[in-house]
């Protein structure tokens, strides 16, 4: 069967974009030492992760609505599907390097940056939730691991930003890991060591105010 570049657009390729963006911040931040060539060079390698971002999202589009199973199938792929993650980081170099070279008000920068950071962490958590529905216990099976400690404290820090998690998994394990004795203990002695702060500036302030 004859099958179409499109049909197999590898998502990895928005590395480019990374690359030129990475390329073109250097060249920004060697700007006060090396000059106006520095500056250019900058504005050259940024142009050109931009035209090559606008392209490759314009075809993941048009491949999304041509071949939406081979995407599916991507998404599905144990190794594949991590390298979506390429587009919203891309996303986040390409707002960065925007308020770098242009200033804070970019236009449309800030936006950009919202939409790819706010994918990534979708993205992210959503494969988190997959493998713990997987697993039914820990990050990486029955044991636990230091996989855990990170992955437990990156989502108790989404949930105190009030993110949404997007699973019922992840909300389960964050419950289980809270009753771990360990947990308990760490959680005791912070509580203990913000009381006695919290002692020793009130004594501190009374002696200021004498």
């Amino acid at each position: 069967m004859h099958t179409t570049p499109l049909k197999h657009l590898f998502p990895g390729w928005f590395a480019i974009v990374m690359g030129w963006s990475g390329l073109a911040l250097a060249w920004q931040r060697a700007a006060p030492v090396m000059g106006e060539l520095a500056q250019g060079l900058a504005m050259v390698a940024g142009g050109i992760a931009a035209v090559v971002f606008v392209l490759l999202a314009g075809a993941m589009l048009l491949r999304w609505q041509r071949h939406a199973e081979a995407m599916r199938e991507d998404l599905a792929h144990p190794v594949r599907h991590t390298f979506f993650a390429t587009l919203p980081i891309s996303a986040m170099l390409l707002a960065t390097l925007a308020m770098a070279l242009f200033g804070p008000s970019a236009p449309g920068a800030e936006a950009l940056w919202w939409a790819g950071s706010l994918a990534q962490f979708g993205a992210a958590v959503g494969l988190v939730d997959e493998q713990l529905a997987r697993t039914g216990t820990y990050v990486a099976g029955a044991q636990f691991t230091l996989a855990d400690i990170v992955v437990f404290h990156c989502l108790v820090w989404a949930l105190s930003a009030k993110l949404e998690l997007p699973g019922e998994a992840s909300l389960a394990y964050i419950d289980r890991l809270k009753t771990r004795a360990a947990y308990v203990r760490a959680i005791e002695r912070e509580r203990v060591e913000a009381e006695r702060h919290e002692a020793e500036h009130l004594q501190n302030q009374n002696a200021a105010n004498r």
